[in-house]
């Protein structure tokens, strides 16, 4: 509801918000951080940023070299690098409300983040100012760092394929499960498989363990 109100409320205070360019800015971060409290979890909440993330360099060329299109134009480009910073700014503080179920889960996670960060820097390049790339990389190293750390103590992933068709708690157990944790091992195997019936997990399959 947070954010249904602000975004309908954007428009209906367009012109007098762009009087005020600081209200502006306020209003688009406020939006943000609506949105960065949708979803269930970090994970949905991250996805959703960086599809705005995405979409933040998407508005069509101002043609025109007129005082008005020469403004539009600039007004424009303000308006995008706002947006894809802001989108920048809060994948990274979502970032670290993240866990990951492995540390090939958290470098992938890192890894494909940073590269939009980077490609976003370059696309922007004509709107940023020298301080604004250094914001923007401070974030990227911020956020490369913490997944990093996080992810270097958790479980690497390996692939593992049955010889017959068993059930995961023996997969679970042949692969040294500890008894304290073989329950939790073999759902954890039957989710990341996407596997139809744990007690029947069929020979031949290829699985990521």
């Amino acid at each position: 509801r947070t954010f249904d109100v602000a975004l309908a409320a954007l428009p209906a205070s367009a012109v007098a918000l762009v009087r005020a360019p600081a209200d502006l800015a306020s209003a688009v971060v406020g939006i943000f951080r609506a949105l960065s409290q949708l979803g269930a979890t970090p994970a949905q909440r991250f996805s959703a940023t960086r599809r705005v993330l995405d979409e933040s360099l998407t508005l069509p060329n101002v043609i025109g070299d007129t005082p008005a299109r020469l403004q539009q134009r600039a007004n424009q480009d303000a308006w995008t690098r706002l947006v894809a910073t802001v989108a920048i700014a809060e994948g990274v503080r979502i970032a670290t409300d993240m866990t990951f179920a492995s540390y090939d889960e958290a470098i992938a996670a890192r890894d494909s983040f940073a590269e939009q960060i980077d490609a976003y820097s370059l696309g922007l390049g004509t709107f940023y100012a020298d301080d604004d790339f250094e914001t923007v990389e401070q974030l990227r190293r911020v956020m490369v760092r913490d997944i990093t750390a996080r992810g270097g103590s958790l479980a690497r992933l390996y692939d593992y394929t049955p010889a017959t068709t068993e059930p995961a708690l023996v997969i679970a157990q042949r692969l040294g499960g500890d008894p304290d944790t073989l329950l939790a091992d073999a759902d954890e195997l039957v989710v990341r498989n996407r596997i139809a019936h744990p007690g029947f997990v069929t020979g031949g399959q290829l699985l990521e363990v």
